[in-house]
């Protein structure tokens, strides 16, 4: 009986027929250029994209160089024990969320970065974000979610390069009166809360080619 194999290559027919498949047929997305890699990781969440540092040596530390990080954290879905012991459950994610993130801004180059997004359905230490967005002094996007943060006391980390901000979900901001986004031209503050009337109208004055503002304010009753 005749091999119902369809007409192909050699090479193809020992891939069809289940022989070890050699260097020649590799998949053909690690023939790519390392910054065509690092484009196609940064649409990635960061915890996937460092999932690919096993696949080979080659992409062990290709993700370290990829321009964006983004971080979820939802906590409370993907909790399933008695909510009791939630706080206990929260604060070990937290501890290794913070510890894994301290040693990624040590070992990666931090001015490449271009995007930096947190979504923390818990609340995360203040000095600790301060700590990292100090160490973006070239970042361009910034888009923090997280909820009941606290006072977030803005530093100049990186007022000449951001040109896309979004803040939301429990911020209570304060702004320095030498704030100045002079490259700024997207704005979003969700669910925020601010200092001071003054605190607003520093920001706002200070972005000079603003084009896009989006601002939506909790009504607090007294």
């Amino acid at each position: 009986m005749g091999s119902n194999l369809p007409e192909t290559s050699s090479k193809n027919r020992k891939i069809f027929e289940g022989e070890e498949i050699t260097n020649e047929a590799q998949d053909g997305i690690s023939q790519l250029p390392d910054d065509i890699l690092c484009h196609i990781l940064s649409l990635l969440p960061t915890k996937f994209a460092a999932q690919t540092g096993i696949l080979s040596k080659r992409w062990k530390e290709l993700w370290l160089s990829v321009p964006v990080l983004e971080f979820q954290m939802h906590l409370w879905a993907n909790y399933e024990g008695n909510m009791k012991a939630f706080d206990s459950f929260a604060k070990t994610k937290i501890e290794s969320f913070t510890n894994f993130l301290n040693r990624l801004l040590v070992v990666c180059d931090t001015s490449g970065i271009k995007k930096f997004g947190l979504v923390c359905d818990h609340p995360v230490d203040p000095r600790c974000l301060d700590n990292w967005l100090s160490a973006l002094h070239d970042v361009q996007e910034l888009d923090l979610e997280i909820w009941e943060l606290g006072e977030f006391q803005w530093s100049p980390f990186a007022d000449n390069s951001l040109e896309i901000l979004k803040l939301g979900c429990g911020l209570l901001l304060n702004f320095p009166s030498t704030v100045s986004f002079p490259r700024l031209k997207i704005l979003h503050l969700h669910s925020t809360t601010y200092a001071g009337n003054a605190s607003v109208e520093k920001l706002l004055s200070s972005c000079p080619v603003l084009e896009d503002l989006q601002i939506s304010r909790t009504l607090r009753i007294l």
